[in-house]
């Protein structure tokens, strides 16, 4: 890539950072920020920034498992990078983020998109089990306590009803005629999705998936 093509991308990848910058910031009041600011107790700024960091790197490094178990190995410094950026975006634009995550490792180690969605998706279905394991020691926690701020909380919501069931009801048979369709056909598409479903069956498969939860 030429010196001239590298630095008109780094222009516009800041420009682009500026922009969503703006974006993220532009229903703050600044002055009141500023306020706060003053009034902060900055005691707890290093605990907390150390704690937000060993997130990212938590982060990273559990993408990176995903990764090898995808038989592919990605540098940590351009994960943390594409990660940030992806929460950066999500400040704009919820989920999109996770898409981004994905284009920026395309576009830097030439990763094919259909290799880190599938892990995207993948640690995303971790996350949601991990918090039903959180809401299910939560709700039994409650029964215990008479289930009083469980219930307030929960106070005309339906769970569970019939029209839910029968949704899943028709889409289960639905994906599964969807699949074996796909693997039918060769064009691009299809071959992208089987792709796509087969790092995901890689990832399911991995070892040690329990300890990765």
């Amino acid at each position: 890539m030429s010196s001239k093509k590298v630095i008109i991308q780094t222009v516009l990848f800041a420009i682009l950072g500026a922009v969503l910058l703006y974006f993220s910031f532009d229903k703050i009041n600044i002055s009141e920020l500023v306020a706060v600011l003053k009034k902060g107790d900055y005691t707890v700024v290093l605990p907390v920034f150390l704690v937000s960091l060993l997130v990212y790197v938590s982060r990273v490094k559990r993408w990176q498992i995903l990764y090898k178990a995808a038989d592919k190995d990605v540098p940590a410094n351009f994960l943390f990078a594409s990660l940030a950026s992806g929460y950066l975006v999500n400040f704009v634009v919820p989920r999109l983020g996770e898409i981004t995550r994905a284009a920026v490792l395309k576009k830097w180690q030439n990763i094919p998109m259909n290799l880190s969605l599938p892990t995207v998706v993948f640690e995303r279905i971790i996350d949601l089990l991990c918090l039903l394991i959180i809401l299910v020691a939560a709700f039994v926690l409650e029964v215990q306590l008479e289930g009083s701020l469980l219930n307030e909380f929960t106070k005309g919501v339906s769970f569970v009803n019939a029209q839910k069931l029968y949704m899943l009801a028709a889409l289960l048979p639905l994906g599964i005629i969807f699949y074996f369709w796909i693997k039918k056909r060769e064009d691009k598409l299809s071959k992208w999705i089987q792709e796509f479903i087969g790092v995901f069956s890689q990832l399911i498969k991995m070892p040690k998936l329990g300890w990765f939860i």
